[in-house]
């Protein structure tokens, strides 16, 4: 829907001003928004090829560099702190990371074992260090809770849920109980996002709409009034 939004109102921009420009041979000031709109088509006619390569080259050379290991921690650091998109990848890597530990604790896989294969499922680079640094603390001998409430890009619900799994000798269970909250806050927050942009998107393509039919019928008025 996104793509189909944009695409359409590119194609206004593109050709529906162009009708705007019939008045420009007058020797009568145009509006300032059939200006502005006449503008901003010129720039997507001339340009707007030479932009979408360089879109495409920028987004090629972010793949390329995503390639680096130190390059991609980074990123993926500065990707968790996005208001919306940064805490539903914290909340998606910290549920598959409870849930995959949960299943090899659960089978009796020891603990330090199961960290690292649970560490190795996440695609956060960010968070995978954390909990690679989690498990040197607990072959250090720290408690797992312990070590994970060090690390703060993991929701404190884990490390709260894996201290009462290590009191009740519930480990395996109590991780799976945060798997599965730590899941279905993800699916509720990703439904809230999907529901707001949807009218947002819709609103914003309805006014870009109208911005452009004003463009083209306000010079059209402006002539009428000439006439009378």
């Amino acid at each position: 829907m996104t793509v189909a939004a944009i695409a359409i109102v590119l194609l206004l921009m593109t050709y529906v001003p162009q009708v705007a420009s019939v008045f420009a041979g007058t020797k009568r000031a145009l509006p300032l928004l059939t200006v502005l709109m006449l503008a901003v088509s010129s720039f997507v006619r001339s340009w707007g090829l030479v932009v979408l390569v360089l879109l495409a080259a920028a987004f090629a050379g972010l793949r390329i560099a995503l390639r680096n290991n130190d390059f991609r921690e980074r990123f993926d650091a500065g990707w968790l702190k996005l208001p919306l998109l940064g805490k539903l990848a914290r909340g998606y890597n910290a549920s598959r990371f409870a849930g995959t530990l949960a299943m090899l604790a659960g089978a009796g896989v020891p603990i330090l074992k199961a960290l690292q294969a649970a560490a190795e499922t996440l695609g956060n680079r960010a968070m995978r260090a954390d909990a690679m640094d989690a498990l040197v603390l607990v072959r250090e001998g720290a408690p797992l809770a312990s070590a994970l409430a060090q690390k703060k890009r993991f929701p404190g619900l884990l490390a709260m849920f894996a201290r009462m799994g290590e009191q009740t000798g519930q480990l395996p269970a109590m991780l799976q109980r945060a798997a599965t909250q730590l899941s279905a806050e993800v699916q509720r927050r990703a439904l809230q996002l999907a529901t707001l942009l949807e009218p947002l998107l819709i609103v914003g393509m309805g006014l870009v709409v109208m911005l452009i039919v004003l463009a083209v019928l306000l010079p059209i008025i402006q002539l009428n009034q000439w006439v009378r």
